[in-house]
């Protein structure tokens, strides 16, 4: 399970209350209440895991060549 800032493009891959908790970037009271969230919720911690492990298999290298190919010829 992930809880993280809006910092650092986490947004790009992270789906907020699905895959992973999402603070604002540089609010350590709403990260720390994510934190005690997933520590004290088993329920919804193994949730978001199971959820985010499930998201992170749509990421391979090979989609993300071809993607990147397929925009590069577009130009």
């Amino acid at each position: 399970a992930v809880a993280a800032t809006d910092a650092g493009g986490f947004k790009q891959f992270c789906i907020e209350n699905e895959t992973a908790l999402i603070s604002p970037a540089k609010d350590i009271d709403a990260l720390k209440k994510n934190i005690i969230k997933l520590i004290t919720d088993c329920d919804f911690r193994y949730r978001i895991a199971n959820c985010g492990n499930q998201n992170i298999k749509r990421f391979d290298w090979n989609q993300s060549y071809n993607k990147m190919k397929k925009l590069m010829l577009e130009i």
